[in-house]
């Protein structure tokens, strides 16, 4: 249905703006000149912005920056709207998008050409989905004790009883496991400049992006005031590595509003690989001294 009527449309949206408005799909169309002129209320869901907020302004705008699996920013030369203002093809990536709160969300989203009366290309329209819900497992932890009142993650409470029964499983069956310890760079000077209701929005905003980013099975929570340690299921170092630098590149995408301006969120990172011969307490430890070296090259950065 939504393919059909996209395809269909022209500029005359009037027409076709109550069947969009109560989709379940975020729906934006962005003239020839980049301007948004149509914002529904599951846009405004997904986003946090308001069409009060975003009628009128240009979708290159850093409000709608979109980022590639790796935490790259893929909006210049407008991304997929531009090659389909060029070429009127349809096309679909999955990317994520920054929240007004700061963190990001993974949508696929669509793009197809709107055409004018006389078959001319008038805009494009978007439509975006929200791809993965955030690993289940802190929320379906139901003690209180298990859940951070602030992110909503799991407690360091349930990071080590897990990391117990991780290790376990590693032992009896051979199920190799990998422990991420992400710090954000620059915490105590935030909060120390800002004050803790800053301080709490960046951990808000860096924990969503967090579980966002992770697959379901991944267990992430907070470690300590401005800190993060997932538990994940790898195969190898390699593979790790891999998804330690995806969680640094995506942070960075993730931000806060200062008074003088914005915040970006950068990461030191560290990772370990657990083995038999440690301890549940060991992997953190060797996984920390990797954050810790991380921060000391200069931050931004992953070791393992």
């Amino acid at each position: 249905m939504i393919n059909a009527a996209v395809k269909e449309m022209h500029t005359d949206l009037a027409f076709h703006e109550g069947l969009l408005e109560n989709l379940f799909n975020a729906v934006m169309f962005s003239t020839r000149n980049r301007q948004i002129t149509f914002w529904n209320k599951a846009a405004e869901e997904l986003t946090g912005y308001t069409r009060a907020q975003m009628l009128g302004k240009s979708c290159c705008e850093e409000t709608l920056l979109h980022f590639d699996k790796d935490g790259s920013e893929v909006c210049s030369g407008w991304y997929l709207a531009a090659q389909t203002l060029e070429d009127v093809l349809i096309r679909e990536a999955e990317v994520y998008v920054r929240h007004r709160q700061g963190f990001l969300i993974p949508v696929r989203v669509r793009v197809a050409p709107v055409m004018d009366r006389s078959g001319s290309i008038a805009g494009v329209v978007e439509i975006l989905d929200q791809t993965s819900a955030p690993s289940s497992e802190p929320q379906a932890a139901v003690q209180p004790a298990y859940i951070d009142a602030l992110t909503g993650l799991a407690t360091r409470k349930y990071l080590e009883m897990r990391l117990h029964s991780r290790h376990e499983e590693l032992n009896r069956f051979g199920w190799s496991f990998g422990v991420i310890r992400c710090g954000v760079d620059g915490y105590a000077k935030i909060l120390r400049q800002w004050g803790p209701s800053l301080a709490d929005r960046m951990t808000v905003a860096a924990g969503k992006t967090l579980a966002n980013c992770l697959r379901s099975f991944d267990v992430v929570g907070v470690w300590e005031p401005g800190e993060f340690l997932a538990i994940v299921p790898v195969l190898s170092a390699g593979d790790l590595y891999a998804v330690a630098e995806r969680v640094r590149g995506l942070l960075k995408g993730c931000c806060v509003q200062a008074p003088q301006g914005a915040i970006s969120c950068e990461v030191s990172v560290g990772a370990a690989v657990a083995d038999v011969r440690d301890d549940a307490e060991k992997v953190v430890f060797r996984a920390t001294i990797m954050m810790n070296k991380s921060r000391k090259s200069g931050g931004d950065k992953v070791s393992l």
